[in-house]
């Protein structure tokens, strides 16, 4: 996994020593300390030994060589030594443990070593470490506030990569100046001294970087008086997080608020109630006191829109519009009570200007796939039949999962196709709007723009760097032109998102609403001290399922913690009071230690699930609640997670005449394909029509809504990969349809999945689509590696209608 997964003011302020045996101010260590010897005495047990060597294989003397722990997010190193004359050098007292090696030198390009288990009762001993290569170079000074240097200064280079412990360090002289060689790529560098702290900064070229350490406050220690004081006399206690019951307590969050247009509402869990409801309260205010219209939820945009239907015209059902969202996390009672209340005050005549509900995120691209094929057919049919086909690979909530084992001359034709449609969507404006409207051409943008932004991540498997948070950002600028001039947004995301700063190396949404709005934007962050949530169970064994989590109190000297003992249940604080100078704004500028969970959560780890925030450099204030419910999903009990099945030894069942109680095929799985429900499907085996034999596989979708792309029925067999490892495998199934809807199609795929769930092969018949309604056999071929464990049949029908299967043949049909 990657090291960096949360680095920003919120959750990056890299505080305190390198806590090594290192002084980098100093000249290197003398052999007999911290570094290898020309005659070294043997190493003894828990030793790590070993020599640096340059490009040209000499021993290199003054090399820094850090010992980095792999399983922690731990950014310091775990131990350091300087070599000696003969590049020697020696790590002592470490415990057994997985780590890995970092080592710099000057003028040359630093080296990492991976990751090895080490053992404490006995040495790791004639490691060989050899600098050089290609490189970039990074350099400046480290200096405190005052502009001193700061004695034993270090600079951290934390590398964003799928590689554990790969952190390099160099040393600051007395001077305060530090210059440090490492392999081209993508770091977080941040300056670390005793008593310090440094939010740092991503570099990915050579540069001249200077930093500036800010104060560090242990979390162990109590916060100073000074700051308790002002706290108590700053703090805007709060009545209640529940809607109904006035205003007159919330007179100091409003006078927060002062006249932005954006106000964002965080969250430090994904599953807290009493958060959840306290946003309700903050829309409540902000609708009825500040004149805000428009309401943003983290959710992909083209749900939204069938909430904010139902928002608008009362049409549909509140419940099932929520868990239209595709998030388990909205799927509660307490969003489902914003969106009736949003409902109510819409309804009411005496308001005349009514709300909205928006999605400003990216992550179900398909739905904004299918609402903007609707509007191109509507306004230009024979452009709208050549971007279906062009779009085809993200059409289906299935196909966005996939979509990064498609290739390269997919994704080409796919992004060839998305500027066809921009450039169409522009030269055509006025036609287009003339055949629709105005803002019904923005809505086919923005949906357009989601895609768009969707697409490289999708591609990599996942979200591309930075891509998500400057896409939700912008989304929000999009739907405030959409809305009109006069629109005021609130805005409801998670703590990461919402805080200026970074996140994974790149600007948050809130830095970048920040840097477009300036003081037009205001950034709430919610924290708690202690109580429950909900959220995925991590655990091993524990198949995600959700349930609830209780935590206790954190150190003294964290932020939560100290807001806690204020002996306030529910409080405002605005950050920006702190005069400038004072020990108040000293320690709301320090790296704190809080909670920030996100969707999931895992036992006996509670300790990775809190980071070091700054929370002046971060938010513009802060609601806090004392103690915490978990949220209370509409579903009641919570349905239990999917069983995790193993694959079968041998194919079974492939005529699908073997059936349970319920006709339901032996063997076969209809696995869940959402979240938060899916369309009503039926996947079962019928007597007629069947090939062959007495049964045939039937699957049967209804959507439970046209605008949201997810009605897809499956049925799948893994098995055993073992007898086909090395060996290309054909697939032949016999399939015929029946009252099938335009675009609806049934498909084949096969799968190969290697150890650990990594992918191998993918290939499906996306650009042969079965629509016959009568029997064919149809057929797929895939190269099975020899190291594969898994191999997947699946037979699918995307779309309404009705897809029956029937004699199933899958045989090696010789060498890969």
């Amino acid at each position: 996994m990657p090291r960096l997964t949360f680095l920003l003011p919120v959750l990056g302020m890299i505080a305190a020593c390198a806590g090594a045996p290192v002084e980098p101010s100093a000249q290197p260590p003398t052999a007999s300390t911290r570094a290898g010897a020309a005659t070294p005495t043997p190493p003894r047990a828990g030793d790590i030994d070993g020599v640096i060597q340059g490009p040209d294989g000499k021993p290199v003397a003054g090399a820094l060589v850090s010992v980095v722990a792999a399983d922690t997010d731990e950014t310091r190193a775990a131990g350091q030594a300087f070599t000696g004359p003969e590049g020697r050098f020696r790590v002592s007292g470490l415990p057994s443990g997985r780590y890995g090696i970092t080592v710099t030198a000057p003028g040359l390009t630093g080296a990492y070593l991976d990751v090895f288990q080490h053992r404490e009762t006995a040495p790791t001993e004639k490691l060989a470490i050899q600098l050089g290569g290609e490189g970039m170079t990074v350099e400046g000074a480290v200096r405190d506030k005052a502009g001193r240097p700061v004695p034993g200064a270090m600079v951290s280079l934390i590398g964003f990569s799928y590689f554990d412990a790969d952190i390099f360090f160099a040393p600051v002289d007395g001077d305060g100046r530090y210059q440090v060689k490492v392999p081209e790529g993508r770091y977080h560098l941040a300056a670390q001294a005793p008593g310090h702290a440094d939010e740092g900064k991503t570099v990915t070229e050579s540069t001249t970087l200077d930093r500036t350490l800010q104060r560090a406050f242990p979390a162990d220690q109590l916060a100073p008086e000074a700051v308790s004081t002002w706290l108590r006399a700053n703090v805007a206690p709060i009545a209640s997080v529940e809607v109904g019951r006035g205003f007159t307590d919330l007179a100091p969050v409003t006078a927060m608020i002062g006249e932005a247009k954006v106000v964002s509402l965080g969250e430090a869990t994904r599953g807290t109630r009493e958060f959840f409801q306290l946003k309700h309260r903050m829309l409540e205010v902000l609708v009825h006191q500040k004149g805000f219209r428009v309401f943003g939820i983290e959710a992909s945009f083209a749900e939204a829109l069938v909430v904010n239907d139902y928002i608008r015209t009362g049409k549909g059902d509140p419940v099932s519009a929520v868990r239209g969202l595709r998030f388990w996390t909205w799927d509660t009672e307490e969003v489902v009570a914003l969106v009736r209340w949003m409902r109510a005050y819409n309804e009411d005549p005496s308001h005349p200007q009514k709300l909205a509900f928006h999605g400003f995120d990216i992550q179900s691209p398909a739905s904004s796939v299918r609402a903007l094929l609707t509007y191109l057919r509507q306004v230009d049919r024979s452009f709208g039949a050549e971007a279906e086909q062009a779009l085809r690979p993200l059409d289906s909530q299935f196909d966005v999962f996939r979509y990064d084992r498609r290739g390269a001359s997919v994704w080409e034709a796919t992004r060839t196709g998305l500027e066809r449609i921009a450039q169409r969507l522009e030269s055509e404006r006025d036609g287009y709007i003339q055949r629709s409207s105005a803002a019904a051409w923005k809505t086919a943008r923005l949906h357009l723009d989601v895609v768009r932004q969707a697409e490289p991540g999708l591609a990599q498997g996942g979200d591309a760097p930075g891509t998500r948070d400057q896409a939700m950002a912008k989304n929000v600028l999009s739907l405030l032109d959409l809305e009109g001039p006069q629109a005021k947004m609130v805005l409801w995301a998670h703590n990461l998102h919402v805080a200026r700063g970074q996140l994974n190396g790149s600007a948050t949404m809130g830095e970048h609403l920040h840097q477009a709005l300036g003081k037009d934007q205001v950034s709430l962050g919610l924290a708690f001290d202690q109580g429950s949530f909900q959220a995925q169970d991590i655990s091993p064994g524990a198949l995600r399922a959700l349930r609830d989590f209780s935590v206790g109190v954190l150190q003294k000297g964290s932020l939560d913690a100290t807001l806690g003992r204020l002996g306030v249940p529910i409080l405002a604080l605005d950050l920006r009071r702190a005069p400038a100078g004072s020990e108040a704004a000293a320690w709301l500028e320090a790296p704190l230690q809080s909670r920030t969970i996100g969707p999931s959560f895992q036992e006996g780890a509670a300790s990775s699930y809190v980071r070091e925030i700054s929370p002046r450099a971060s938010f513009d204030a802060l609601l806090f609640v004392e103690r915490t419910t978990a949220a209370r999903p509409t579903q009641g009990d919570r349905p239990p997670p999917p069983p995790n099945r193993g694959p079968l030894p041998l194919p079974v069942n492939l005529g699908f005449e073997e059936v349970d109680a319920q006709d339901t095929a032996l063997g076969w799985w209809n696995p869940p394909l959402s979240t938060s429900g899916d369309p009503a499907q039926r996947v079962t085996t019928v007597g007629k029509p069947s090939r062959s034999g007495k049964r045939a596989a039937l699957i049967q979708v209804e959507p439970r809504d046209e605008r949201l792309a997810d009605e897809i029925g499956m049925l799948v067999q893994k098995v055993d990969a073992a007898p086909y490892q090395g060996q290309r495998v054909r697939l032949d199934v016999a399939v015929r349809t029946a009252r099938l809807a335009p675009r609806s199609r049934a498909r084949l795929f096969l799968e190969v999945v290697g150890t650990n769930r990594q992918m191998f092969r993918y290939v499906d018949t996306l650009e042969r689509p079965i629509t016959g309604t009568t029997w064919r056999d149809h057929t797929l071929e895939i190269d099975v590696p020899a190291d594969a464990t898994t191999l997947t049949m699946g037979l699918m029908l995307v779309g309404e209608g009705q897809a029956f299967f029937d004699d199933v043949r899958l045989k090696a049909v010789g060498a890969k």
